[in-house]
């Protein structure tokens, strides 16, 4: 077990080093010292004590009595201010040390000197200059333009740096830090930065791995907006940067030795300049690589002990690119990629645009026809829930109908669709008209009332009538069926099945379809078609076999089937198709098969009535003429518009039930 001691324990950078050892297979043991009694008990070391300042005369001593105690091996500083003294004093201290040369330290040390050695190597780094006195700081705005950079030439965490813009402001700055002689001026950058975090040893690069700022922890707080502790890191590799950070270390030291972490800002014109090197010490968040799979104070200690080292896949940039580590104050670090990242930004937009959409829609004028029927007035009470400018067009207002156009200042045209003179009248509220929920119909109760003239006029005719005056750009939902079909000539039906219904009803639905079709193509209108399913729930009128079986149920008579039952048929439940026409408002284009997926024979949904109603009656069978016939609809197309169907026919066939009780 290697025995080793670390300064400045209480704080990030100290911790991230002592997880990172933690997350080796070797055991350690860590003694933590810490002139803040506060953050000393934040250490996560072995051991703890509190020590003096390093400018303290007895610093050295309090150490060598720490190490003497407990046999320490090695020590490992991580932080600026003990770094400068122990990198003098080294020779005093009774343990081993791995750290760059005496005159490295302290040029890397001094932003200032570091700035004049890189100068000197011909290497691109903002323009600096120190700050001796007023003169200085009026010929630093001459020289750098209009904004200038003033920071400590020492310490670390962005210390009393500022971005300023006038000289009286600087000035004030310099006065109130008493800067003059220790701060420098230096043209602005952008604020993009990378950190060249690397490993030597006696010359030698061991390994190196490159890391870009994301932002900045707590940057309100800083009045440059630069903390010095950074929020969010990404791995990050490139081949111009690799070769300038190298030069940028040997433009100091020809032979460089332990750890030095280089920090470039980018300037306008993307190239990185170096800006100062964390030397002898981790940047604070070095525990990023670690969990990423770069255990690099552990490869540190490993040859500080002259051992052998762990796999290293690759010398520069072994990590892959895009993995970034966010952190906070007592928040957990979390490691993650920019893709990630980037899905939170992509989602965001999505929201935005989907709200714009809404937003959009919700102020355009909707007109919807026939609001009065079963569907109808379903979907009335629905839009008004989300939508404003609401128009319907009716023939005939039933009391609740008017009573929801009062309540809800719904305008009404109350004409009849199949008289084109009397529609003229209201030209001009027509041309307002963005959206066309066009649900009114001729739908003939029971086959007796299939009526070939009716469902012309007002299927084929209204709906003609209808488009004409509508204006180009608008939307027009056209409410159809799968009787269009007719009889199916497979097993599933597509939407791009034939057309060759059996009923006038059906045949009115075809004729109006494809005129629809060339009409809106030709005069710039957004066309959709959905093509209902059996519909059934509350408020249903029509005399079909779930509303039949469920009249007879609740009066306890048996149920009447034709046929053997076995004839299979996909039944929606109204609510669905209400969210259906509500989709179409805002999304698709063309035919739709609106319709559940699932199928049921007559004589399961019989059964079921009778379970759910808690009768107890028979199911009749009558002979019929006609062969059995299943229908099975594709509604794959159907997912375009976003929405499934939420009622099964339990939960459906039961609220159905339950209304016509009530209603009874």
């Amino acid at each position: 077990m290697k025995k080793l001691l670390i300064t400045g324990a209480g704080g990030s950078p100290a911790t991230n080093f002592v997880r990172s050892l933690k997350a080796s297979n070797d055991e350690f043991f860590v003694v933590g010292t810490d002139c803040d009694k506060h953050y000393l008990c934040r250490a996560e070391t072995n051991e703890k004590y509190l020590v003096p300042p390093a400018s303290a005369k007895d610093y050295i001593h309090i150490l060598n009595y720490i190490i003497k105690k407990h046999g320490l091996e090695f020590l490992h500083v991580q932080n600026d201010a003990e770094m400068e003294y122990i990198s003098k004093n080294r020779d005093q201290l009774n343990i081993k040390t791995f750290l760059p040369d005496k005159k490295t330290v302290e040029i890397c040390l001094d932003k200032f000197k570091s700035f004049e050695k890189w100068k000197k190597a011909g290497i691109k780094q903002p323009k600096t200059m120190m700050l001796n006195n007023e003169e200085d700081l009026k010929k630093a705005f001459e020289i750098f333009g209009k904004k200038i950079w003033i920071r400590d030439i020492t310490g670390a965490g962005g210390r009393g740096s500022i971005a300023v813009g006038d000289f009286e402001t600087a000035k004030s700055w310099v006065d109130f830090k008493k800067g003059w002689k220790k701060y420098s001026a230096a043209e602005c950058l952008t604020p993009d930065s990378v950190t060249w975090q690397s490993i030597w040893k006696n010359g030698e690069l061991i390994v190196a791995q490159g890391r870009k700022r994301l932002y900045w922890e707590l940057a309100k707080l800083a009045p440059s907006g630069i903390s010095g502790a950074t929020g969010g890191g990404m791995t990050f590799s490139d081949s111009v940067l690799d070769e300038l950070a190298q030069k940028t270390i040997f433009a100091i030291d020809r032979r460089p030795n332990g750890i030095f972490s280089v920090d470039f800002t980018y300037d306008k014109n993307g190239i990185p300049n170096p800006t100062e090197i964390n030397i002898g010490r981790f940047f604070t968040t070095h525990e990023f690589f670690t969990k990423a799979g770069l255990n690099m104070p552990y490869i540190f200690i490993k040859l500080a002990f002259n051992e052998s080292l762990p796999s290293i896949t690759k010398r520069i940039n072994p990590l892959q690119d895009g993995l970034v580590w966010i952190r906070g104050i007592d928040f957990i670090p979390v490691l993650t990629d920019i893709n990630h990242l980037n899905m939170h930004e992509e989602k965001l937009k999505k929201i935005k645009e989907s709200i714009k959409k809404k937003e959009d829609v919700f102020s355009k004028h909707i007109l919807i026809t026939g609001a009065g029927g079963h569907i109808g007035i379903n979907l009335l009470k629905s839009v008004i829930k989300k939508y404003e400018n609401i128009c319907i067009l009716e023939r005939c207002v039933s009391k609740e109908l008017r009573s929801l156009i009062k309540d809800n200042n719904i305008k009404l045209i109350e004409c009849d669709l199949t008289n084109r003179e009397n529609l003229l009248k209201f030209q001009s509220d027509f041309e307002k008209i963005d959206i066309i929920l066009h649900l009114a119909a001729y739908v003939p109760k029971s086959k007796d009332e299939d009526n070939e003239e009716s469902a012309k006029k007002v299927n084929v005719s209204g709906t003609m009538n209808l488009v004409k005056l509508l204006k180009k750009g608008c939307r027009f939902v056209f409410i159809s069926t799968c009787e269009t079909y007719g009889i199916p000539r497979q097993g599933i039906i597509f939407e791009t099945h034939p057309q060759n219904p059996l009923s006038n009803y059906g045949k009115s639905k075809v004729i109006a379809e494809n005129f629809l079709k060339e009409y809106t193509k030709e005069n710039d209108i957004q066309l959709v078609i959905l093509r209902l399913t059996n519909v059934y729930g509350p408020g249903e009128v029509l005399n079909r076999a779930i509303l039949n079986f469920i009249k007879k149920a609740v009066n306890k008579q048996n149920l009447v089937i034709y046929g053997n039952g076995s004839d299979k048929r996909d039944f929606i439940y109204i609510d669905d198709v209400v969210n259906f026409i509500i989709a179409a408002i805002e999304k698709g284009g063309g035919v739709y098969n609106i319709a559940t997926g699932n199928i049921y024979s007559i004589k399961e949904i019989a059964k079921k009535v009778i379970e759910l109603a808690g009768v107890n009656v028979d199911i009749e069978f009558e002979k019929r003429q006609k062969p059995n016939v299943d229908f099975v609809f594709d509604i794959s197309r159907a997912k375009e518009l976003e929405y499934t169907p939420k009622i099964d026919i339990d939960e459906g066939l039961r609220r159905e039930i339950e209304w016509f009780k009530n209603e009874k």
